[in-house]
């Protein structure tokens, strides 16, 4: 007997299976359907490289699947920043984010509500604050056993500036 780790979020596997017996005959059993789902799984969509300076807007998506959950589940999003790679940048001019649980330099947390069988979507803003690969990590938990959590690398190029220059020349 085998054990596999399947991957995480939602997937389905198809099991086919056949065997010869003593006589030499070919026996093919039905084709059977396995679909995983785990309880609790978040996403990230992140694009391949911003520019040092753009803010970026980090959406993160998360899935309830929880067994025998007939309602909506409270969340906490925890968007970590242990290596200083980026600052959190406010949503408004005043600087407030409405659902924001908790926030310093290394992490923001934010609360929303998941209807069961469903997702539900928050946000970070971000501004990076050095050149090359930075690491987003997001933890989805709730206050009871279910968590997940996701690293996902991005690429973040120089600015840049553009450069122009004129000259006159005098061609006889």
């Amino acid at each position: 007997s085998r054990v596999y780790n399947v991957p995480d979020t939602i997937s389905t596997f198809y099991l086919t299976a056949f065997s010869i017996n003593a006589q030499g005959e070919l026996l093919i059993a039905p084709e059977q359907q396995i679909t995983i789902v785990q309880d609790l799984f978040v996403e990230l969509h992140l694009p391949h490289s911003i520019r040092l300076g753009e803010i970026l807007k980090v959406d993160v998506t998360v899935f309830n699947y929880i067994k025998n959950s007939q309602r909506e589940v409270n969340v906490d999003v925890k968007m970590i920043n242990d290596d200083k790679e980026f600052e959190f940048v406010d949503a408004t001019p005043s600087g407030g984010v409405c659902n924001i649980r908790e926030s310093n330099d290394t992490h923001r947390t934010k609360s929303i509500s998941v209807p069961s069988g469903s997702g539900a979507v928050t946000y970070f803003l971000v501004r990076a604050l050095k050149t090359g690969e930075i690491t987003i990590k997001v933890k989805a938990s709730t206050s009871s056993k279910y968590s997940d959590s996701i690293e996902k690398k991005m690429l973040i190029e120089s600015e840049g500036r553009m450069e122009s220059e004129n000259r006159a020349i005098l061609v006889d």
